[in-house]
């Protein structure tokens, strides 16, 4: 997190203490750009955010760019060669590189921004005046305007290489993205991350159900948490109940002549900010 707030200044790492002189030698970092790019199965990834890191600002650096679970694997059976216009494009972009005499020392280039790109960047302003009293959802939206500069410096970049020119395609299509991207992890944010355990509990039967198409049977529900105490999982179905989140209803199973009591999802209606 310090890296990325140093990106336009030099970084000196801290110096450790030891006995031998070449380890007080720390080479300071020009304009850091670090990216991490990491993989993770989904739920993993999800259930590990806890509610500290969406307001330090660890979450709202990230960009999770989500995998169809329900895609065909696809088992290649030859090497497929690198298209010739990625390899030109790549060593287009090293050769660039090299051309600076210290690399260590970055010259980056000024890409210039079009009025009408800097007035769809402006949106992002009025949706956060909107959540000035919604702390997770200011964080996360807090950075926006920044991360769909830098989506709409890359689309420049890749339109035209050689004169890169932010424009209003650019813009719009780097704001789009992040809006995206930003409700996402809002929306995975109310269904993942919790503030004892025993909201994420709560939170993993309402999930639950919701896997099961919005309603569940007793019994169904009884036999997934079953590691769970029977006063536990009481105390969860009450709560959920005085919440509005879930109802219990009586009716015939499927195949069934005895009813049944079942505990179905209310649908609640996401209230997400509106742009002008």
């Amino acid at each position: 997190m310090r890296l990325y707030s140093s990106a336009d200044s030099i970084y000196v790492p801290h110096v450790k203490a030891s006995n031998d002189p070449k380890d007080d030698e720390s080479d300071a970092i020009q304009q850091p750009n670090l990216i991490l790019y990491g993989t993770a199965e989904s739920e993993t990834l999800f259930n590990a955010f806890s509610a500290s890191e969406l307001t330090d600002g660890l979450v709202g650096r990230l960009m999770i760019f989500e995998g169809n679970n329900d895609a065909d694997r696809f088992q290649q059976t030859e090497q497929i060669p690198i298209p010739e216009n990625i390899l030109e494009m790549t060593d287009w972009w090293l050769e660039k590189r090299a051309m600076t005499i210290n690399q260590e020392i970055p010259s980056p280039d000024i890409v210039p921004v079009m009025d009408e790109a800097n007035e769809i960047f402006k949106q992002f302003q009025n949706i956060q005046k909107q959540l000035q009293y919604d702390r997770v959802k200011t964080t996360l939206w807090g950075r926006s305007q920044q991360q769909a500069r830098q989506f709409a410096l890359i689309y420049a970049c890749s339109a035209d290489k050689d004169n890169p020119v932010v424009d209003k395609n650019a813009a719009q299509w780097a704001y789009e993205l992040v809006t995206y991207l930003i409700k996402r992890k809002i929306y995975i944010a109310d269904r993942h991350v919790a503030e004892s355990e025993f909201d994420r509990q709560q939170k993993e039967v309402v999930r639950y159900i919701e896997s099961c198409g919005g309603e569940c049977s007793h019994n169904d529900f009884t036999r997934k948490f079953q590691r769970l105490e029977k006063r536990r999982r009481d105390d969860i179905i009450t709560n959920l109940k005085d919440a509005g989140i879930i109802k219990e209803i009586w009716k015939k199973k499927e195949g069934s002549r005895q009813e049944c009591l079942f505990y179905v999802l209310i649908k609640r209606k996401r209230v997400t900010p509106k742009s002008k």
